[in-house]
């Protein structure tokens, strides 16, 4: 009887176990989309729609960009916008959780948005609207919050020699976080600083 009991005990106990861990996964930050953030960031938000990033996925279409297409060996008049070699860098979340799935079901992660470089935005933007200005980066990085300008390695996931745009196709594609950062808004938001003490 007594051996019974402890084999439920120890059976509810599992079971109970492997609902956490089931809550624990689908606890993962979620892509919320560049319109959420730019509640917010408007400044930011519109150097991004104007910028290289925001437009990413326009690029994919035939004819655009034909030049660089065929110095990289792509065919400048092929529509790319359905190829999942590209869509991985031109879309926000590319086979992700959450993430781009086509430009009619999840239009607001279209291009190279907030969170493609940022991170997954569900949680750190919690924190954002709970604390507004008071919150600290270590915060927002424990919530999944990138910031490629403080060091993070995000660029590098696409600015890579996986591209057919690569300095071996054309010098000026050697990736330089510092020297794109001076570009200001033409690749993506201009950094402005920050109100309230995050560090």
């Amino acid at each position: 009887m007594k051996l019974t009991m402890i084999m439920k005990a120890v059976w509810i106990a599992a079971l109970g176990l492997g609902v956490l861990a089931a809550g624990a996964v689908s606890a993962e930050p979620r892509y919320v989309g560049a319109k959420d953030c730019g509640g917010c960031h408007k400044a930011e938000m519109q150097d991004w729609q104007r910028s290289v990033h925001g437009k990413a996925i326009e690029t994919l279409a035939a004819g655009k960009k034909s030049g660089p297409k065929h110095k990289a060996g792509l065919d400048p008049d092929k529509d790319y916008s359905s190829d999942e070699k590209c869509l991985k860098c031109h879309t926000t979340g590319f086979k992700q959780k959450g993430g781009f799935v086509d430009r009619n079901s999840t239009p607001d992660l279209a291009g190279v948005g907030c969170e493609a470089c940022h991170g997954p935005g569900s949680d750190y933007r919690a924190i954002h609207k709970s604390k507004m200005l008071d919150f600290k980066r270590t915060e927002t990085r424990a919530a999944g919050a990138t910031y490629a300008s403080k060091g993070d390695k995000v660029c590098e996931n696409c600015h890579n020699t996986d591209s057919p745009f690569k300095p071996s196709v054309d010098p000026k594609y050697a990736f330089d976080l510092k020297e794109r950062l001076k570009t200001k808004t033409e690749s993506f938001h201009q950094i402005n600083p920050l109100d309230g003490n995050h560090d």
